[in-house]
């Protein structure tokens, strides 16, 4: 595997390759000791199986070594769900949307049954290689789902302008974010959206951004930026 100062190598042609890879930047609130605390923001690397169930590998900085990103961490993630599977979706709204509910009540009781279905979207579109026909599908299922609201002008942890849809539990809210043309995911922001013992309203508990997505032959190999 190459190491974090190796020269990125390209990825292979189109269609071929074991591994999607995934390059983000983002960051996330630590709760449960006194407000919520933003960690800084870092880059995150991830690399899954494309075709078939195995190991997959994740690179982002050790963010409690004493100065952050210089140490790296590189974690295996074992019998990881294949890119293929998490993706193979129906490209109609309200197909991909039934589907998702099914598969709520399959694994039991959790959030709302709204909720779980906007989470399950979120949790497709984070760290996947998803065709353009599926990421609308996505955006047009997620915009379908009782008490989602559409925002536009809604910026990513990097800046970028997009359309999001938000949904709204308890005092919390999240928003996936697209680009407005294309509906390519480009990343998210929670928030809460009134006083809590983590923290007040507006205290930001997560924001990302996708950077790069691509297909790569090997395990940790990076393409081309």
């Amino acid at each position: 595997m190459s190491s974090s100062t190796s020269t990125p190598t390209p990825g292979p042609p189109s269609g071929e390759g074991g591994y999607v890879y995934i390059r983000s930047r983002g960051a996330f609130a630590e709760l449960g000791d006194g407000p919520a605390r933003l960690q800084p923001v870092h880059e995150r690397e991830i690399w899954i199986p494309r075709h078939e169930r195995g190991d997959g590998l994740l690179q982002q900085p050790f963010l409690h070594a004493p100065i952050v990103g210089v140490i790296p961490d590189r974690e295996t993630l074992t019998d990881v769900t294949p890119n293929a599977v998490l993706v193979d979706l129906p490209e109609d709204p309200d197909a991909l949307l039934a589907k998702l509910y099914r598969e709520r009540q399959q694994r039991g009781p959790g959030n709302s049954r709204d909720g779980a279905a906007f989470t399950a979207i979120g949790d497709i579109l984070r760290e996947s290689l998803v065709p353009p026909v599926t990421s609308a599908a996505l955006y047009r299922a997620a915009a379908k789902i009782p008490g989602v609201e559409v925002v536009r002008g809604v910026t990513d942890a990097v800046g970028r302008r997009g359309i999001a849809v938000a949904h709204t539990e308890r005092s919390r809210r999240d928003e996936w974010i697209f680009d407005e043309q294309t509906f390519d995911y480009l990343g998210e922001r929670s928030y809460f959206v009134e006083d809590t013992v983590d923290g007040p309203a507006g205290t930001v508990l997560g924001t990302t951004a996708v950077l790069q997505r691509a297909v790569v032959s090997q395990l940790g190999q990076r393409p081309r930026r």
